[in-house]
Protein backbone atom coordinates (compact mmCIF):
# COMPACT_ATOMS: atom_id res chain seq x y z
CA UNK A 1 0.00 0.00 0.00
CA UNK A 2 2.97 2.37 0.60
CA UNK A 3 3.74 2.58 -3.10
CA UNK A 4 0.21 3.78 -3.82
CA UNK A 5 0.58 6.47 -1.17
CA UNK A 6 3.81 7.68 -2.74
CA UNK A 7 2.45 8.02 -6.25
CA UNK A 8 -0.88 9.43 -5.03
CA UNK A 9 -3.15 6.77 -6.50
CA UNK A 10 -5.59 4.27 -5.07
CA UNK A 11 -5.32 0.54 -5.82
CA UNK A 12 -8.12 -0.85 -7.96
CA UNK A 13 -9.37 -3.23 -5.27
CA UNK A 14 -9.70 -0.37 -2.79
CA UNK A 15 -11.45 1.81 -5.37
CA UNK A 16 -13.99 -0.94 -5.96
CA UNK A 17 -14.58 -1.29 -2.22
CA UNK A 18 -15.13 2.47 -1.83
CA UNK A 19 -17.49 2.51 -4.82
CA UNK A 20 -19.50 -0.40 -3.43
CA UNK A 21 -19.86 1.36 -0.07
CA UNK A 22 -20.97 4.58 -1.74
CA UNK A 23 -23.48 2.71 -3.89
CA UNK A 24 -24.90 0.90 -0.86
CA UNK A 25 -25.15 4.16 1.07
CA UNK A 26 -26.95 5.90 -1.80
CA UNK A 27 -29.37 2.99 -2.20
CA UNK A 28 -30.22 2.91 1.51
CA UNK A 29 -30.62 6.68 1.58
CA UNK A 30 -33.02 6.58 -1.38
CA UNK A 31 -35.14 3.84 0.19
CA UNK A 32 -35.34 5.79 3.43
CA UNK A 33 -36.43 8.98 1.66
CA UNK A 34 -39.17 7.12 -0.24
CA UNK A 35 -40.50 5.60 2.98
CA UNK A 36 -40.42 8.96 4.73
CA UNK A 37 -42.44 10.43 1.87
CA UNK A 38 -44.97 7.61 2.08
CA UNK A 39 -45.38 8.16 5.79
CA UNK A 40 -45.84 11.91 5.30
CA UNK A 41 -48.50 11.25 2.66
CA UNK A 42 -50.33 8.94 5.04
CA UNK A 43 -50.15 11.46 7.87
CA UNK A 44 -51.40 14.21 5.57
CA UNK A 45 -54.53 12.19 4.91
CA UNK A 46 -53.65 10.92 1.44
CA UNK A 47 -54.26 7.41 2.78
CA UNK A 48 -56.78 5.99 5.19
CA UNK A 49 -54.91 5.62 8.51
CA UNK A 50 -57.42 3.09 9.87
CA UNK A 51 -57.42 0.74 6.90
CA UNK A 52 -54.12 1.46 5.24
CA UNK A 53 -52.58 -1.31 3.21
CA UNK A 54 -48.97 -2.38 3.62
CA UNK A 55 -46.40 -0.20 1.91
CA UNK A 56 -45.71 -1.00 -1.73
CA UNK A 57 -42.31 -2.35 -2.64
CA UNK A 58 -39.88 0.13 -4.11
CA UNK A 59 -40.09 -1.63 -7.45
CA UNK A 60 -43.85 -1.03 -7.54
CA UNK A 61 -43.44 2.59 -6.50
CA UNK A 62 -40.36 3.79 -8.40
CA UNK A 63 -38.77 0.89 -10.26
CA UNK A 64 -35.79 0.99 -7.86
CA UNK A 65 -34.53 -2.53 -6.95
CA UNK A 66 -35.20 -3.66 -3.40
CA UNK A 67 -32.46 -4.17 -0.82
CA UNK A 68 -30.34 -7.28 -1.25
CA UNK A 69 -31.31 -8.78 2.11
CA UNK A 70 -35.00 -8.16 2.76
CA UNK A 71 -36.74 -9.90 5.63
CA UNK A 72 -37.18 -13.43 4.33
CA UNK A 73 -40.61 -14.99 3.84
CA UNK A 74 -40.23 -18.74 3.29
CA UNK A 75 -43.21 -20.90 2.47
CA UNK A 76 -43.12 -22.64 5.86
CA UNK A 77 -43.16 -20.13 8.65
CA UNK A 78 -43.11 -20.38 12.39
CA UNK A 79 -46.56 -20.40 13.95
CA UNK A 80 -46.86 -17.20 15.94
CA UNK A 81 -49.20 -16.77 18.86
CA UNK A 82 -51.15 -14.05 17.10
CA UNK A 83 -54.93 -14.00 16.63
CA UNK A 84 -56.28 -14.39 13.14
CA UNK A 85 -56.43 -11.18 11.15
CA UNK A 86 -60.21 -11.44 11.20
CA UNK A 87 -60.17 -9.50 14.45
CA UNK A 88 -60.38 -5.94 13.20
CA UNK A 89 -60.42 -4.21 16.57
CA UNK A 90 -57.68 -1.65 17.00
CA UNK A 91 -56.13 -0.32 20.17
CA UNK A 92 -53.90 2.43 21.42
CA UNK A 93 -50.71 0.92 22.84
CA UNK A 94 -49.64 2.36 26.16
CA UNK A 95 -46.12 3.78 26.15
CA UNK A 96 -44.06 1.74 28.62
CA UNK A 97 -41.04 2.78 30.62
CA UNK A 98 -37.90 1.24 29.15
CA UNK A 99 -35.47 -0.82 31.18
CA UNK A 100 -32.63 0.33 28.94
CA UNK A 101 -33.20 3.90 27.79
CA UNK A 102 -30.87 5.97 25.61
CA UNK A 103 -33.03 9.05 26.29
CA UNK A 104 -34.20 9.19 22.67
CA UNK A 105 -37.88 9.84 21.93
CA UNK A 106 -39.38 7.09 19.75
CA UNK A 107 -42.80 7.10 18.02
CA UNK A 108 -45.55 5.35 19.98
CA UNK A 109 -47.50 2.51 18.38
CA UNK A 110 -51.07 3.50 17.45
CA UNK A 111 -54.13 1.72 16.06
CA UNK A 112 -52.50 -1.67 16.55
CA UNK A 113 -54.15 -4.75 15.09
CA UNK A 114 -52.57 -8.18 15.78
CA UNK A 115 -50.69 -9.14 12.64
CA UNK A 116 -48.63 -12.26 12.02
CA UNK A 117 -46.56 -10.68 9.27
CA UNK A 118 -45.47 -7.82 11.49
CA UNK A 119 -44.65 -10.24 14.32
CA UNK A 120 -42.55 -12.35 11.96
CA UNK A 121 -40.56 -9.33 10.77
CA UNK A 122 -40.16 -7.98 14.31
CA UNK A 123 -38.78 -11.32 15.49
CA UNK A 124 -36.34 -11.45 12.58
CA UNK A 125 -35.05 -8.01 13.59
CA UNK A 126 -34.81 -8.96 17.26
CA UNK A 127 -33.58 -12.56 17.16
CA UNK A 128 -32.28 -13.15 13.62
CA UNK A 129 -28.68 -14.09 12.93
CA UNK A 130 -27.70 -10.44 12.33
CA UNK A 131 -30.43 -8.99 14.55
CA UNK A 132 -30.37 -6.79 17.63
CA UNK A 133 -29.74 -9.60 20.15
CA UNK A 134 -26.71 -10.81 18.18
CA UNK A 135 -25.47 -7.22 17.90
CA UNK A 136 -25.80 -6.64 21.65
CA UNK A 137 -23.83 -9.74 22.60
CA UNK A 138 -21.22 -9.04 19.91
CA UNK A 139 -20.62 -5.54 21.30
CA UNK A 140 -20.45 -6.87 24.86
CA UNK A 141 -17.89 -9.48 23.80
CA UNK A 142 -15.81 -6.88 21.99
CA UNK A 143 -15.94 -4.43 24.91
CA UNK A 144 -14.64 -6.93 27.46
CA UNK A 145 -12.01 -8.59 25.28
CA UNK A 146 -10.43 -5.43 23.87
CA UNK A 147 -7.46 -4.05 25.85
CA UNK A 148 -8.02 -0.88 27.89
CA UNK A 149 -5.65 0.92 25.52
CA UNK A 150 -8.47 0.94 22.93
CA UNK A 151 -10.27 3.67 24.84
CA UNK A 152 -12.00 5.32 21.87
CA UNK A 153 -13.30 2.05 20.46
CA UNK A 154 -14.51 0.84 23.85
CA UNK A 155 -16.30 4.15 24.44
CA UNK A 156 -17.98 3.86 21.01
CA UNK A 157 -19.04 0.28 21.75
CA UNK A 158 -20.53 1.37 25.07
CA UNK A 159 -22.52 4.14 23.38
CA UNK A 160 -23.72 1.89 20.55
CA UNK A 161 -24.59 -0.85 23.03
CA UNK A 162 -26.98 1.49 24.85
CA UNK A 163 -28.79 2.15 21.57
CA UNK A 164 -28.96 -1.54 20.66
CA UNK A 165 -30.39 -2.52 24.03
CA UNK A 166 -33.07 0.14 23.70
CA UNK A 167 -33.92 -1.05 20.17
CA UNK A 168 -34.04 -4.66 21.37
CA UNK A 169 -36.46 -3.78 24.15
CA UNK A 170 -38.66 -1.75 21.79
CA UNK A 171 -38.86 -4.70 19.39
CA UNK A 172 -39.84 -7.10 22.17
CA UNK A 173 -42.57 -4.73 23.31
CA UNK A 174 -43.84 -4.41 19.72
CA UNK A 175 -43.85 -8.18 19.27
CA UNK A 176 -46.22 -8.50 22.22
CA UNK A 177 -48.33 -5.55 21.04
CA UNK A 178 -48.88 -7.19 17.63
CA UNK A 179 -49.89 -10.49 19.22
CA UNK A 180 -46.61 -12.41 19.24
CA UNK A 181 -44.39 -14.09 21.79
CA UNK A 182 -40.81 -12.74 22.17
CA UNK A 183 -39.03 -16.09 22.30
CA UNK A 184 -35.48 -16.41 20.95
CA UNK A 185 -36.65 -17.48 17.51
CA UNK A 186 -36.43 -15.46 14.31
CA UNK A 187 -40.02 -15.84 13.09
CA UNK A 188 -39.02 -18.71 10.81
CA UNK A 189 -38.51 -21.31 13.54
CA UNK A 190 -34.74 -20.82 13.86
CA UNK A 191 -33.56 -20.64 17.47
CA UNK A 192 -30.94 -18.03 18.31
CA UNK A 193 -27.45 -19.45 18.93
CA UNK A 194 -24.21 -18.13 20.39
CA UNK A 195 -22.57 -18.82 17.03
CA UNK A 196 -24.19 -15.56 15.89
CA UNK A 197 -21.74 -13.59 18.07
CA UNK A 198 -18.77 -12.18 16.16
CA UNK A 199 -15.62 -12.99 18.15
CA UNK A 200 -13.20 -10.81 16.19
CA UNK A 201 -10.34 -9.24 18.21
CA UNK A 202 -8.57 -6.98 15.71
CA UNK A 203 -9.72 -3.35 16.25
CA UNK A 204 -9.80 -2.42 12.54
CA UNK A 205 -11.64 -5.60 11.62
CA UNK A 206 -14.06 -5.06 14.51
CA UNK A 207 -14.93 -1.59 13.22
CA UNK A 208 -15.44 -2.79 9.65
CA UNK A 209 -17.53 -5.76 10.83
CA UNK A 210 -19.67 -3.53 13.05
CA UNK A 211 -20.29 -1.05 10.25
CA UNK A 212 -21.35 -3.92 8.00
CA UNK A 213 -23.56 -5.35 10.76
CA UNK A 214 -25.35 -2.03 11.28
CA UNK A 215 -25.77 -1.54 7.52
CA UNK A 216 -27.32 -5.00 7.24
CA UNK A 217 -29.75 -4.21 10.05
CA UNK A 218 -30.72 -0.93 8.40
CA UNK A 219 -31.60 -2.82 5.22
CA UNK A 220 -33.73 -5.23 7.25
CA UNK A 221 -35.53 -2.37 8.98
CA UNK A 222 -36.23 -0.75 5.62
CA UNK A 223 -37.65 -4.00 4.25
CA UNK A 224 -39.82 -4.45 7.36
CA UNK A 225 -41.05 -0.84 7.08
CA UNK A 226 -42.10 -1.43 3.46
CA UNK A 227 -44.17 -4.43 4.56
CA UNK A 228 -45.57 -2.90 7.75
CA UNK A 229 -49.34 -3.10 8.14
CA UNK A 230 -49.30 -0.22 10.58
CA UNK A 231 -48.13 3.34 9.91
CA UNK A 232 -46.76 3.96 13.40
CA UNK A 233 -44.68 0.77 13.20
CA UNK A 234 -43.05 1.99 9.98
CA UNK A 235 -42.35 5.33 11.68
CA UNK A 236 -40.74 3.48 14.57
CA UNK A 237 -38.49 1.52 12.19
CA UNK A 238 -37.33 4.72 10.50
CA UNK A 239 -36.49 6.31 13.86
CA UNK A 240 -34.37 3.29 14.80
CA UNK A 241 -32.62 3.58 11.43
CA UNK A 242 -31.64 7.16 12.28
CA UNK A 243 -29.97 5.97 15.48
CA UNK A 244 -28.13 3.22 13.62
CA UNK A 245 -26.79 5.69 11.09
CA UNK A 246 -25.25 7.65 13.97
CA UNK A 247 -23.56 4.49 15.26
CA UNK A 248 -22.14 3.82 11.79
CA UNK A 249 -20.76 7.38 11.64
CA UNK A 250 -19.13 6.90 15.04
CA UNK A 251 -17.48 3.62 14.05
CA UNK A 252 -16.38 5.14 10.74
CA UNK A 253 -14.75 8.12 12.45
CA UNK A 254 -12.72 5.84 14.71
CA UNK A 255 -11.74 3.63 11.78
CA UNK A 256 -10.53 6.67 9.82
CA UNK A 257 -8.43 7.75 12.81
CA UNK A 258 -6.66 4.37 12.81
CA UNK A 259 -5.63 4.51 9.14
Amino acid sequence: MEIFKKIGTTPTCRKETIERKEKLGNSVSLEQKILERKIKEAKDGLRNPQGEKPFQTLEEDTGVPQAENPVQQPETREKEQAPESGNKETSEVETKDLIFSNNVSYPSLRNVTPNKGDVRNLKALAFGRGGEFSTILTYIYQFYTLPNSEKNLKAALKEALGNEMTHYEILNDAIVSFGGNPTLTDGQGNVWTGRNVNQENNPKKILLDNISLEQGLIKQYLAAAREASNLSLAELFLKIIEEKQKDIELFQQIYNSLE
